[in-house]
């Protein structure tokens, strides 16, 4: 919940239920209406006569219409997205084309615990994803040998980093990345982000 703000003709209402430990949200309202607005679009919630701060028990009133409820779960959710990318991209990195649902597969046949399981994994990964054995990848290497799940095989990238305001996004903003893709996106952007920093603290241009 929270109190009115003082920018433009939008304020901060309070909604979700009393119990504290049930998840709020701070959801806009418009000044001169009263009208609450939704937490995916901003359009007005119609119907809706109580007042700016006034705790909801239900969800009822935090969105405009079925499909925005829909639409704000899946990007809340990073278990939902991710499933949905799922569905859409069937886990194959969109860099190197690596099938990583199949690898994964590949990894089960071989039963944990099983005469010389780890080498025959590993003998796996070297033949479908070779990029995997990197030095880097150590870590992320062992964890998907130990447990060979789709979240230890690929990852659901931002295509437009979180930290350019890229994270509350739906599916447009999301790839797949292997494992090994996703580390050097992610390393990549790190180094971006170091000599931006250090551009700022000099006070030099920006040459991009």
């Amino acid at each position: 919940g929270g109190g009115s703000s003082g920018a433009g003709d939008m304020g901060v209402g309070a909604a979700g239920a009393a119990d504290p430990l049930v998840w709020t949200y701070a959801q806009a309202f418009d000044r001169v209406s009263e009208a609450r607005l939704c937490l995916n679009c901003t359009k007005p919630v119609t119907d809706c006569t109580l007042p700016p701060d006034a705790i909801l028990d239900t969800s009822l009133y935090l969105f405009c219409c079925a499909a925005c409820e829909a639409r704000h779960s899946l990007k809340a959710s990073s278990g939902s997205i991710r499933r949905a990318l799922g569905r859409l991209e069937r886990g194959v990195c969109v860099q190197c084309r690596l099938d990583c649902r199949a690898l994964v597969q590949q990894l089960q046949c071989i039963r944990y615990g099983s005469t010389d399981w780890q080498a025959k994994r590993k003998a796996i990964v070297a033949r479908m994803a070779p990029q995997l054995l990197h030095r880097g990848l150590r870590a992320a290497l062992d964890r998907l040998v130990a447990s060979p799940t789709e979240g230890a095989a690929w990852h659901a990238d931002h295509i437009r980093p979180v930290y350019e305001g890229g994270g509350l996004c739906g599916l447009e903003n999301l790839r797949t990345l292997c494992v090994a893709c996703h580390h050097a996106v992610t390393a990549a952007q790190c180094k971006a982000r170091a000599a931006e920093r250090t551009r700022r603290r000099l006070g030099t241009r920006d040459i991009r």
